[in-house]
């Protein structure tokens, strides 16, 4: 990327390097600036000669594309349809095939039964949303007296979302069972990147140099993941790959919610045993045992 942008400029009217730039940031994630890049070189290409150029408007098409907005990658592919003739219609038409059937993917028969079972859910989102949209400008002091808070506090406290050990349990599966779909076998190296983030055996802090290095490498190699797992995910939908694997949704659910079941009976089991076992070391007085045990029961295995 260094490269293109010092080839940029040195020459800001050479439109092919925007173009192989806009390529480049598409395979490691960056999207938006492709898609920008690409825009930017069509602009320069049409001041310098009037002419359509099929590289660069294939290059929009695909940006688009990338970015989940498939209205606008159609609209954008039947333009060029008209534009262009012969081999190079062939490739915007192939593209338009493509597109139409991750749009019927995305609104076909498997949608209606995923909105009716989390129509609650829809509801609860639509107020998250609304409330961030609506940002107020107040200052925080005047924000938290009309809300009857402390308006002392400079810092305000940030409250804990406590979830129960089913929930916890049903967002694992969740996480697990979205990356088995669309990773296959790579699954478990996803799960791996994810959990590099916050290796204490990765980011030591004795190693100042590479501590910071290496914490951002983590974090953006697992954010360029879930972004090419998001593309996927738009274009065929985990409600479309259930309603496709399952003919029968009454058993899927049946499976579903015994496994969470079954979690949230274990925990329950445990956390009687961890109850019989705080009352006999109470009993026998034994504090100091007490004590580790309480905070090795509440650092590990309640969170």
């Amino acid at each position: 990327m260094h490269c293109y942008d010092k080839a940029f400029d040195l020459a800001p009217d050479d439109f092919m390097t925007l173009y192989y730039r806009s390529q480049t940031q598409r395979k490691i994630g960056k999207t938006h600036a492709a898609l920008a890049d690409s825009k930017e070189a069509q602009r320069i290409a049409q001041r310098s000669r009037p002419v359509n150029n099929y590289s660069i408007n294939l290059e929009i098409c695909d940006a688009l594309y990338e970015l989940n907005q498939f209205e606008n990658a159609k609209a954008e592919l039947h333009n060029n349809t008209r534009l262009f003739s012969s081999n190079k219609s062939k490739s915007f038409e192939d593209r338009l095939i493509v597109v139409d059937e991750n749009i019927k993917d995305a609104c076909g028969n498997g949608l209606s039964p995923f909105i009716l079972e989390n129509e609650k859910l829809f509801n609860q989102m639509s107020e998250v949303l609304n409330i961030e949209r609506n940002v107020d400008k107040c200052p925080l002091w005047q924000i938290l007296k009309e809300q009857e808070k402390c308006d002392v506090l400079s810092i305000p406290e940030i409250e804990d979302k406590l979830l129960s050990p089913r929930e916890i349990a049903r967002r694992r599966r969740a996480f697990d069972i979205c990356n088995q779909v669309y990773m296959d076998r790579s699954w478990t190296d996803v799960l791996f990147l994810k959990n590099l983030r916050t290796n204490p055996n990765i980011l030591m802090e004795q190693c100042k140099k590479s501590n910071q290095f290496v914490g951002t490498l983590t974090v953006k190699q697992y954010e360029v993941v879930r972004q090419f797992l998001k593309m996927i995910h738009a274009r065929s939908p985990m409600y479309f790959m259930r309603y496709k694997k399952s003919a029968n949704k009454a058993l899927l659910d049946k499976y579903r919610e015994a496994v969470l079941n079954r979690v949230q009976y274990q925990t329950r089991r445990n956390m009687n045993s961890v109850l019989r076992i705080v009352k006999r070391l109470r009993a026998e007085q034994n504090l100091e045992k007490l004590s580790k045990y309480v905070e090795e029961v509440m650092g590990d295995y309640v969170r």
